[in-house]
């Protein structure tokens, strides 16, 4: 059954059959260059900066992707700049990185993960393939620490885009009805398509930010 519940991006499955995707440890800065100018949440994308440090993806009110810089992986747990996990009280408040703050995520930076991701509107067949973008992240998930990114229905291309860096899969396998299109907000399943270790061909002029 599908339902709106936009949850940022959920580890699914893998294109190679791993077990173990590719985790690893990134910093993020508070201040100063590449800073992170936006709260950071478990199921945030990132990109990848100079001196071993992320900061979250961000969009444009239209959902493109500032610069279609390349995407880095998916966060998976923020911790403080001690690299203590994060702990806030329940239920107002889940785990979070603070805009501005210092600390360390962890990424899974795997080109080959997939995700199960919400959208914003009617799933139908011909999205699959597509090469999409997300929702603007306006709800942020607060109260559960938890991403509010949900992918963009109407922004799906045939026609690969920088601006366009998720590729559509699939209708999520989490939907009970399998393959049945048009219902609304049902989870598609992704892939990063302009991944910071896998750029594509036709976008091979990209680069870190």
């Amino acid at each position: 059954m599908s339902r709106n519940n936009p949850r940022g991006f959920v580890e699914h499955r893998h294109m190679h059959g791993s077990m173990n995707p590719t985790i690893r440890k990134r910093r993020v800065k508070g201040n100063g260059g590449k800073a992170n100018a936006r709260r950071l949440f478990p199921g945030d994308p990132v990109h990848l900066v100079s001196g071993n440090t992320v900061v979250g993806f961000t969009v444009d009110a239209s959902g493109a992707t500032a610069a279609a810089i390349p995407i880095l992986g998916i966060v998976r747990a923020v911790h403080d700049n001690n690299d203590k996990p994060l702990t806030f009280s329940q239920p107002t408040n889940g785990p979070f990185l603070a805009a501005s703050t210092n600390g360390w995520a962890y990424v899974n930076e795997d080109p080959w993960q997939t995700y199960l991701v919400s959208t914003d509107g009617t799933v139908l067949s011909t999205l699959i393939g597509q090469y999409v973008k997300t929702t603007a992240n306006t709800t942020i998930g607060t109260a559960a620490g938890r991403s509010g990114f949900a992918i963009s229905v109407s922004g799906g291309r045939n026609t690969a885009q920088a601006n366009n860096p998720f590729q559509v899969i699939g209708i999520g396998a989490n939907n009970l009805d399998g393959i049945v299109q048009g219902e609304g907000n049902q989870d598609v399943e992704v892939k990063i398509f302009n991944h910071a270790w896998n750029v594509p061909t036709v976008l091979a002029s990209a680069k870190i930010r």
